[in-house]
């Protein structure tokens, strides 16, 4: 009952909303049992919609009998607190880990840490397997979302992929090699790739099309909050104890919100029945094979072995090759696709999934090397996390004001515009740092990227679902959440590529009379105080420019994705059945009165 003690500080703080919300809760909320209720609530697994491909004659969800405007929404009280457990105990529609809490602590966690953790295994040369480990087991685990809610109903579904979860916390927390710690990262991928898709199907249940932007941008201030202290409590819990705390400290909060799901939470009853359909296996593990063959290419070209080289060519020819198979049979062969590419084809869905692409693709790159480039000049994690405070706290603010917006005006793309300017112009600032760049700058550049990000999230997202039928809904989201898995895996992968060659040909150069520490300090920069001098200077600027190659890289992508977003349609977002039959009586009262 922490959280909700917690959320009743919030909720004190403002008297009008306070309110408002008893005002609006006629009936008790029942998103927590009581002990009464305990010993008389059905025990039952709850349906969800199956994350499928419809085929083209039938929908993926059957009408469970009544229709939406039947069926009375819940309250802007109701869906605050069940929403609230969700965000908290599940995830939000990021879909990154354990939900906004430990989701958001573990993304801005792992930057500022995973460069202590490359130099404790002594392992700088697989710096991008560590941050893309995750982000597989994402994609291996989020297919079965469906099936796996069908057997448990969503309460014990989440409770097993918190479990598999806290597994792969414990893992990554004792581990005494890196490939136990990479072990580890996929474990926890495994376990928290269904949650995110869960808490989505239940946001779709609950949630108008219209407020959905300003939900959206509620719980993004949650997942900002938090997204800020990562940095912060991955930094410091480094510099205090090590980095391998900073997952341990996490499992304890794992299980009691194990026990919190298992015990207490009442996730509402869907507006639909599942159909089950088949997994595309085949699809699915063409895809990882590809991403493998890609990284292992990538991250090898120009490190381990020249770029001409058998080993680099024949893998990168291979996932070419193996991609190229895999949209055939995508389209042609599999029954129920990974990727739905025929349901991407509408203009709009294919802008916003194109958009998310590049969005995450280039998130990647700024959330992993702005912390590179700040402790090569000599930053602590605990000072680089500190730098993340104003990302944070500006993206929960933009995703608000957008949808906010949304939500007043129930039209998204004039605010598209701006927010996709502001992100852009955040990489642009972030090009220009150099090694006299003042000590602010850091907070006002990601800042203002943050700001830009957080909107257009939410006008992506609301593209998105304003051109999808509901029936497809669950299809276009499941994909949405493989695609941004993708960009962030191949953003990491490019995006190591490019530091790496920058960084290993200059630093070879400069150190050719000494192979050795040449080696040594190409392969980990935390080794430039071996360095003194002018040497050490050369050094510093050596992996200053090739962090600048890695901005300019995520700068060129966010153009992309700003460009894709302009292509969508300007739909226009459809009131609740509610609203409308509330504007009409007042405007028969207004001709009545007239």
């Amino acid at each position: 009952m922490i959280f909700l003690h917690n959320l009743g500080l919030v909720l004190r703080a403002s008297t009008e909303f306070e309110d408002a919300i008893l005002a609006e809760l006629e009936t008790p909320v029942a998103l927590w049992y009581s002990k009464d209720e305990e010993k008389n609530r059905d025990q039952d697994p709850i349906e969800v919609v199956t994350v499928t491909e419809p085929s083209p004659n039938t929908a993926d969800v059957e009408p469970s009998g009544t229709s939406d405007e039947s069926d009375p929404e819940p309250s802007t009280a109701r869906l605050v607190l069940v929403l609230f457990g969700l965000w908290v105990l599940g995830s939000n529609s990021h879909g990154y880990q354990l939900g906004v809490l430990l989701s958001a602590l573990d993304s801005t966690m792992l930057a500022t840490i995973i460069e202590d953790i490359c130099d404790d295994f002594d392992a700088f040369s697989s710096y991008s397997w560590v941050a893309t480990t995750y982000p597989i087991g994402l994609s291996i685990s989020q297919p079965f979302s469906g099936q796996l809610t069908n057997l448990l109903g969503r309460r014990y579904g989440l409770v097993l992929c918190l479990s598999v979860l806290a597994v792969g916390q414990l893992l990554c927390g004792l581990a005494p090699t890196l490939s136990v710690f990479l072990l580890g990262r996929i474990v926890q991928g495994l376990g928290a790739g269904c949650i995110g898709t869960i808490t989505a199907f239940v946001e779709t249940d609950l949630v108008s099309m219209r407020k959905r932007a300003l939900i959206e941008g509620i719980g993004n201030i949650t997942y900002g909050v938090t997204l800020a202290l990562g940095g912060v409590y991955g930094g410091g819990v480094s510099n205090a104890i090590g980095w391998k705390w900073a997952f341990r400290i996490q499992v304890p909060f794992i299980v009691l919100d194990i026990a919190m799901v298992a015990f207490y939470l009442n996730i509402p009853q869907g507006k639909s029945r599942p159909i089950r359909r088949p997994v595309d296996y085949i699809g699915m593990v063409a895809l990882l094979v590809i991403i493998i063959l890609f990284q292992f290419g990538m991250n090898a070209a120009g490190s381990v072995f020249s770029w001409d080289s058998a080993a680099v060519l024949s893998t990168l020819i291979l996932a070419g090759v193996g991609f190229l198979g895999f949209i055939l049979w995508e389209l042609y062969k599999a029954q129920n696709p990974h990727i739905p590419i025929r349901a991407l084809m509408q203009r709009t869905v294919a802008a916003s999934q194109l958009s998310s692409f590049f969005s995450n693709f280039g998130n990647t790159s700024i959330m992993y090397y702005v912390p590179v480039y700040l402790e090569v000049l000599g930053h602590s994690p605990g000072q680089s996390g500190l730098r993340f405070i104003p990302l944070a706290l500006c993206f929960a603010l933009g995703s608000f004001a957008a949808g906010f917006f949304v939500k007043v005006t129930a039209k998204y793309y004039y605010i598209n515009f701006p927010v996709q300017v502001c992100s852009v112009l955040g990489a642009v600032m972030l090009c220009t740092m150099t090694q006299s760049t003042p000590s602010w700058a850091p907070f006002v550049y990601l800042g203002i990227y943050g700001a830009g990000s957080g909107g257009a999230y939410v006008t992506r997202l609301m593209g998105l679902l304003t051109s999808t039928d509901k029936q497809h809904l669950a299809v276009v989201q499941s994909c949405s959440f493989t695609v941004r898995n993708t960009g962030t895996t191949i953003g990491q992968t490019i995006s190591a590529t490019i530091f790496q060659n920058l960084s290993v040909k200059a630093i070879s150069s400069l150190f050719r009379n000494q192979p050795d520490l040449a080696d040594r300090i190409s392969h980990n920069y935390s080794k430039l105080d071996l360095l003194s001098g002018l040497e050490r200077e050369t050094a510093i600027r050596i992996y200053l420019r090739a962090a600048r190659g890695v901005f300019f890289l995520a700068m060129a992508v966010l153009v992309a994705a700003a460009v894709a977003t302009f292509v969508m349609q300007n739909n226009e977002l459809v009131d609740d059945p509610k609203e409308k039959e509330v504007k009409g009586e007042k405007e028969k009262e207004k001709n009545v009165a007239s």
